[in-house]
């Protein structure tokens, strides 16, 4: 069984090929890789096709969302701990997994570490997560899964993604997980490199603006 699963969700990404260049590149053998794609075309399918014989798990078929395709993930991987690093997105450097390692000793149930965003003008921020999370902490923001190393049992006690929350499944969880006195470990590492002006597009933005007083209403609420 190897050590960490990292799960690539995809759909019709120009950037794909950085992301698996990047998965690839990592200095650590104790890993697997699974594609997850949503049923993309032209030069991004070609690309994943290109790299599917590098992966322990390669699917291309229509899915319900982002959510969907990372339960399907989950359902497939064997690692002891998951990364999601989607389409787009990249580790920091190539020794990240390396590092990480020793710290995925099961006492540690979600390590997680710090982010870099890309902007769009090509400029960058690196934005830290906090040694110690509060309940507090999720009102605006969260740990990202593409810096973040979760322990696959969590999934079999809790659950997958509520596929219900669009966009807040992943905040969702971090809740159910603090909730319930799991471990968390933060690391004052850059793990993922991520686009964060796609976050601020239309679509993102409209399902926002619609999800979030549901989310406060039904996530946050019962936990305070």
């Amino acid at each position: 069984m190897p050590k960490i699963s990292v799960i690539t969700v995809c759909y019709n990404e120009p950037e794909v090929k950085r992301t698996c260049d990047s998965i690839l590149g990592q200095s650590s053998g104790d890993y697997e890789w699974l594609v997850i794609d949503g049923g993309s075309t032209g030069q991004c399918l070609e690309t994943l096709r290109a790299y599917a014989g590098k992966a322990a798990c390669f699917v291309s078929e229509r899915d319900n969302g982002i959510y969907d395709a990372m339960n399907k993930g989950i359902a497939r991987a064997r690692g002891e701990y998951l990364i999601f690093m989607n389409a787009g997105d990249v580790f920091f450097h190539s020794e990240i997994l390396r590092l990480i390692e020793p710290y995925l000793n099961g006492e540690n149930e979600i390590v997680y570490g710090d982010t870099q965003y890309i902007n769009e003008d090509g400029s960058s921020e690196i934005v830290s997560c906090p040694d110690s999370l509060s309940k507090e902490f999720f009102i605006g923001n969260t740990i990202n899964h593409q810096s973040a190393f979760i322990r696959r049992s969590l999934f079999a006690r809790f659950g997958s993604y509520d596929e219900k929350f669009p966009i807040f499944a992943d905040v969702e969880k971090w809740l159910v997980y603090k909730e319930n006195g799991c471990r968390f470990k933060h690391l004052p590492v850059i793990v993922g490199r991520i686009l964060s002006y796609r976050r601020f597009q239309p679509l993102y933005r409209k399902l926002l603006c619609r999800t979030a007083p549901h989310v406060m209403k039904n996530i946050l609420t019962p936990i305070f």
